[in-house]
């Protein structure tokens, strides 16, 4: 279990890397890119490439946070933008709707100046989008002491269940090293 997700985790990946071809009116050009592009570098690939294609890109990164605790505290680190990681704070209502995730979109657009990330009621009304709109990655740490969610469909589990988590598997891996047997995987 992680309380880590990252838009650009090579395990996790939009970007898997490799070639793609563009088709357009003026031409055709190969793109190649990286495992881990930000959808910002995709497009700069694709918009370098416009002379002889006419195709042009914009980059956009949006994901949803969801499964969110209910009345539970946050406290989130946020990359996207900023090269330092950025606290997010927040506590849920009791219900997932405009009135119980009100805190948690406000503290992300309390620190959007710096981290280039915005937030609002996803179109459900059960959870938060976020947003960069110039297509960097988004990268989330879940700090919070007991409160999970999901981050873009990737279950994402508290600091202290991570720890735990990490625990058990070291202690698995310790029996197996004494029985002379192989260490579980994952």
């Amino acid at each position: 279990k992680s309380n880590s997700v990252t838009s650009s985790a090579a395990e996790m990946s939009r970007v898997q890397g490799g070639e793609f071809t563009i088709n357009g009116s003026a031409g055709t050009a190969t793109i190649t890119t990286k495992a881990g592009d930000t959808a910002k570098n995709v497009a700069s690939l694709i918009n370098a490439k416009s002379g002889s294609t006419n195709v042009s890109a914009h980059a956009h990164t949006e994901f949803d946070l969801t499964e969110l605790t209910p009345s539970s505290g946050y406290s989130l680190a946020v990359v996207s933008n900023n090269a330092t990681p950025v606290t997010v704070s927040f506590t849920t209502g009791a219900t997932a709707n405009a009135d119980g995730l009100a805190a948690a979109i406000k503290a992300f657009n309390d620190v959007s100046s710096t981290t280039g990330v915005t937030a609002q009621l996803n179109k459900a009304g059960t959870g938060v989008t976020l947003v960069n709109a110039t297509g960097e990655n988004i990268n989330l740490s879940n700090n919070s002491t007991e409160a999970a969610l999901t981050v873009g469909g990737t279950k994402v589990v508290s600091a202290a269940e991570a720890a735990k988590s990490d625990e058990a598997r070291a202690e698995a891996a310790a029996e197996a090293n004494e029985a002379g047997e192989a260490p579980p995987e994952g």
